[in-house]
């Protein structure tokens, strides 16, 4: 039994490969290209020639659903999974609130309204925002918001232990979504309360006003209500930032992925 991404599927299952049984994962990047009608149509040969389909999320499972309702019998959910050794989170220093997000350099990641958020904020909060990203990046920095290219593993684990709190705004902007987003996962890992958008897989890692917030990132003044609340609140957020890490390590280890993987491949 192989798995497969949707465009690796179609190449390794051309010729001789053709009859071997294998199952797709689908991240949600896939979808939003249905656009292509070339693609859309490589995805439908992939997907009904499958013995079955893993979304990474059920938002991710729900778009595919709705763009190929004909294959639903065959989707399957799993959440992706995370090893936690040696992911404690060092002591912050200081009174500054350190806020972290990371990813590419694209509108679904939502740094323009995270950044209209931290300026709107910093003539109440002493706050930093550390953007860790990909790419070319706009010029976008400021005395509050410092912008880093290419890090590597250990610098980003570095920030993660230095944060304060963490945020992926994500949106759901025309056919482009968050399908999982395991930067999130990482954050509750290293004890980091998490504020999320809720159109998107992140939504359904955190649990709003238990690990974080869950909010509408296409609203400036949501995310600033979220992160003022967190910014002003030491308890709260060492409180939000210890259930966000226990909830990791009870729901998303890598063992109950493995667990859940098993059970769905002996279908």
């Amino acid at each position: 039994m192989r798995i497969h991404i949707t465009w690796t599927a179609y190449w390794a299952n051309l010729g001789f490969l053709s009859t071997r049984p294998y199952w797709v994962t689908v991240h949600g990047k896939e979808i939003g290209l249905r656009s292509s009608w070339l693609f859309h149509h490589m995805q439908r040969w992939v997907y009904l020639r499958a013995k079955g389909i893993i979304a990474i999320s059920e938002y991710t499972r729900a778009e595919l659903v709705r763009t190929f309702p004909e294959m639903e019998y065959k989707v399957r959910m799993i959440h992706h999974g995370l090893t936690f050794e040696d992911r404690s989170k060092r002591e912050t220093t200081g009174s500054v609130i350190r806020i972290l997000s990371i990813g590419q350099w694209i509108p679904r990641k939502g740094f323009d309204v995270l950044i209209a958020a931290v300026n709107r904020l910093s003539d109440r909060v002493d706050l930093q925002l550390d953007i860790l990203t990909d790419g070319v990046k706009p010029e976008w920095e400021s005395e509050r918001v410092r912008i880093h290219e290419s890090v590597t593993e250990d610098e980003k684990s570095r920030y993660f232990a230095e944060a304060t709190v963490f945020v992926l705004a994500n949106r759901h902007i025309g056919s482009d979504f968050e399908g999982f987003g395991y930067v999130v996962l990482e954050a509750m890992a290293n004890g980091l309360p998490c504020v999320v958008g809720r159109n998107g897989g992140p939504a359904e890692l955190i649990r709003h006003g238990q690990d974080g917030f869950v909010i509408d990132a296409d609203s400036v003044d949501e995310l600033c209500s979220a992160l003022e609340t967190l910014c002003t609140d030491a308890g709260l957020r060492e409180r939000m930032g210890r259930s966000a890490k226990q909830h990791a390590n009870d729901r998303f280890s890598e063992g109950a992925f493995q667990n859940r993987m098993l059970e769905v491949l002996a279908e």
